[in-house]
């Protein structure tokens, strides 16, 4: 980032191998400073301390609607950014892609094996509630929020033997 200046910047604040609220303060305090940051994560609660850290907008996922992201992208750009006059805005709905679900699925398998630190735990729960969130998996989301692993590991390996080889 030090060699390319984007206008926006999307952190994960769920990041496997650091903190992205670390991250999005480190990027509030650069100068010159991105026209726009925005955290984003699939547990709500970390909308506040996403905003105290420095972010300007945050965004919980998944991400239902291409239109609703594509306009708080605009919003959170400075007012001389936006595209002046009429700009079209896509009203169609994020679909959930059965190949990255059953990959998400595998990685989640993978860090289960691999007996994971309280860390690694806490992003496991994190991601896994993104993933579920995304496909309308309600006991799958029910075992995140309440951290249940040996539920969310019987469940992960559940969904794979349901899923057809693509």
């Amino acid at each position: 980032m030090r060699l390319y200046r984007p206008s926006i910047v999307i952190v994960d604040v769920g990041l496997p191998d650091g903190s992205g609220l670390d991250l999005i303060r480190e990027l509030d305090t650069a100068r010159p400073r991105v026209q726009a940051l925005i955290g984003t994560s699939a547990d709500d609660a970390m909308g506040p301390d996403t905003i105290q850290a420095g972010a300007d907008q945050f965004l919980a996922k998944p991400y239902h609607s291409v239109g609703v992201f594509q306009q708080m992208i605009l919003n959170v750009l400075p007012g001389n950014a936006p595209p002046r006059g009429p700009r079209l805005i896509d009203t169609g709905s994020v679909e959930p892609d059965l190949v990255v679900y059953r990959d998400e699925l595998h990685h989640a398998k993978n860090l289960f094996s691999q007996n994971p630190n309280s860390a690694m735990r806490q992003y496991l729960r994190q991601f896994l509630m993104g993933v579920a969130r995304a496909v309308d998996d309600t006991d799958l989301i029910q075992a995140a929020q309440q951290g249940d692993f040996t539920r969310m590991r019987r469940l992960v390996d559940q969904r794979l033997t349901e899923i057809h080889p693509i």
